[in-house]
């Protein structure tokens, strides 16, 4: 059963490409995951770049907030992932990871974890409906 869904900053809560906060997929975390899952952050930064780059009040949004920078790997090492899931308190079945590169989701996939492929919310949205069970609103 999953637990925790892991998102990738750049590329994913940052669309790819800018420096714009996929605001969409923020909103859909907050009102329709957060109240069931724990939410990770997983990315290859620095805290100084987040800070830079993620308002204040979406900080809380994330439960954990694994950074390559503050610990000393990055993906697509195994350690950061399992960082990330300690932090998270899940074994690697009980976590789901979305990111925008294969390679990456291949390495979390490695380790157990579930991992789904970001393109648009839309699609992240039909991904997560086949993979969870029904919400309860």
């Amino acid at each position: 059963m999953i637990k925790a869904i892991i998102f990738d900053f750049y590329g994913v809560v940052v669309a790819a490409g800018t420096k714009a906060l996929n605001e969409p997929l923020l909103t859909y975390i907050k009102d329709e995951l957060k109240p069931h899952y724990k939410i990770g952050l997983l990315s290859n930064a620095d805290p100084d770049f987040l800070e830079h780059h993620l308002p204040a009040q979406y900080h809380d949004l994330f439960d954990n907030k694994t950074l390559s920078g503050a610990v000393g790997f990055s993906k697509p090492q195994r350690e950061i992932f399992q960082v990330c899931l300690n932090e998270l308190g899940v074994q690697p079945d009980e976590a789901l990871f979305v990111d925008d590169w294969p390679e990456y989701i291949k390495a979390g996939e490695a380790l157990g974890m579930h991992g789904v492929a970001y393109t648009t919310l839309i699609a992240l949205q039909q991904d997560l409906a086949e993979l969870l069970p029904p919400l309860d609103k």
